[in-house]
Formats: C-alpha cells, structure tokens, sequence
C-alpha cells in the first residue's frame, strides 16, 4: 500500500536500535525499565523512518501508535500507569512511548535530544550492576530541557496526560491579490486521569482553568496551559500526477487558552486547517485535529 506504513522497515529499524537499547544500555529490573529498552528503540526507528519517507508519512505511523495506545488501554486491567514508570505494558513503552519521544524531538530539536541520548549512553553504557533507571535517564532530560518545556515531562513521562484539541470551525477569504485570509477556531483541553481512566482535572483545589458554555450545566475545565502545539494550514498541488499535500503555515504556538481563534494570511489556496495534525499529542480523539475549507 503506497498510501500505508513500511511497517517490515521499521520493525528492522527497531531490532537493529537495541544494539543501542538494551546491548550496551541495560536498565535494573524496575518499573520503567522498559522506557529504556522498547521506547527508545522505536524512537530511533522512527527518526530512520523519518529520514527515509519523509515527515509527511509519519501522520499515519502516528496516529496508528495513537489509536492502538487509546484502545488498549481501556482494556488493561493491570491499571495505566505513568511511561516512566509503567510495568512493561506494550501499549505504553511501544506505542506511547514512540509518541512522547517523537514529540519531546519536535520541541526541543532533534539535534538536542539525540545529544541527551548519546550523553546518557556514555554514562551508562555497558556498566555492571547496579543499573541505570528511568528516574535516573529523567534527570538526565530535566538537565538539558528549558524550563519552558518541563511541563511536557511532567505531562507525558511522570502523570498519565491527555488532550482534547479540535478545530472548531473555519473558512478563509479570498484577498484578490493572490493571497488567501484563513480564520479559524481551535479548542485545547488537557487533563490527567488516574491509573483506572477516571479524569482528575487538578491535585489541588484551583489548579486548573475553566470556561463556562453557554447552556452547559458545568463548565468545562483544563489544566493551566502553556502548552506548544503545531497550528498549520495545508494547500495540494500536483506532483508526478498526483495531488500531493502541501504546508503552507505551520508554527508551534503557545496556547494558554481552551478557545483560540487565528487569523492567517498565506500565498496560496488552502484547503485544510489543523491543530496538533500529525497527531504528536497524546488525543482521546485524533479525527477532528484537521478541517477542510469549503470552496
């Protein structure tokens, strides 16, 4: 399937990355142990699968992981617990683990992370017991992450953190000089839940933000927000025949807000918008990220 995942490429990709994870750095028998071995060796072969398809095909490598993480953990009778702590669950160090260090690269830059990594393997590598643990390769992330960013650490290896986003509505103005006005409204809710699913908003009494909805008994809430997330708007073009997407915006904004309106004027005709759209964040619900504009 040409449209679909090498999904025999990146299985190589990760047997070959445990030379790496689990040869030469070899975690105690503790929780999180597996964080250290599978997370990071779908990490890597992720960013060879990157390298070699292209950013574009990673959407649907993503959202699979994505899609399998949400359903099995529903099922997983042992209670969810934390990556960096879970008990070798597979939904959690493979496919969650895949997402959250996909996802820690985009912020921090890949360059940044892979030096974390091959920092972390110089310490540890090859040791004899004791053994390194996933408390210990935290400090490790908390060392050369900004501070700006260790909210993402908390969020995504510490706490079971989830996400809410969609568009909400969208359309764009033809500006008559070839350029195109794109106004749209995007929704950001994120919460945490307990190891059984239930949603527990905050720890203490105030920690958190809410919006009251017109007709809505309770107002909705979220955890505070100062969160980076891709806003983009995407264009098509023929390649070799064939219509192809294009990005004709994308940045990683700040959104400190549940409701967020944008504003955007871009060169070309879009054709759909989208918040987080590749589905890098953790997403009870991946297929309302993206909208297209109607003509």
């Amino acid at each position: 399937d040409e449209g679909g995942v090498d999904f025999p490429y990146v299985i190589t990709a990760h047997e070959l990355a445990h030379q790496w994870w689990a040869h030469q750095v070899i975690g105690s028998n503790a929780l999180g142990s597996t964080m250290l071995s599978e997370s990071l060796s779908e990490y890597s072969a992720l960013k060879v699968l990157e390298k070699r398809y292209g950013v574009k095909k990673m959407r649907k490598f993503l959202k699979s992981a994505l899609d399998t993480y949400l359903m099995q953990r529903s099922i997983d009778s042992r209670g969810e617990k934390a990556l960096a702590l879970n008990e070798g669950q597979q939904h959690i160090h493979y496919q969650k683990g895949s997402l959250v260090f996909y996802a820690l690269s985009d912020l921090m830059g890949e360059k940044e992370l892979n030096n974390v990594l091959s920092t972390y393997i110089d310490s540890v590598g090859f040791q004899e017991p004791p053994y390194t643990t996933s408390l210990e390769f935290m400090d490790f992330l908390y060392a050369a992450t900004p501070d700006s960013l260790h909210y993402f650490l908390e969020d995504m290896f510490t706490t079971i953190t989830l996400y809410d986003n969609r568009i909400k509505e969208a359309d764009y103005t033809d500006n008559g000089d070839g350029t195109y006005t794109v106004n749209f409204e995007a929704y950001v809710q994120k919460y945490r839940t307990n190891d059984k699913g239930k949603q527990v908003f905050t720890n203490t009494e105030g920690d958190s933000i809410s919006l009251a909805i017109e007709g809505k008994k309770k107002p909705i809430l979220s955890l505070p927000l100062q969160d980076f997330i891709d806003v983009s708007i995407f264009g098509s073009e023929e390649i070799d025949g064939k219509i192809q997407e294009t990005i004709l915006y994308q940045e990683k904004l700040k959104i400190d807000k549940i409701d967020n309106s944008f504003s955007i004027t871009v060169d070309q005709k879009p054709v759909e918008v989208g918040i987080d759209p590749y589905n890098k964040l953790i997403d009870r619900n991946s297929t309302d990220n993206r909208r297209k504009l109607k003509d």
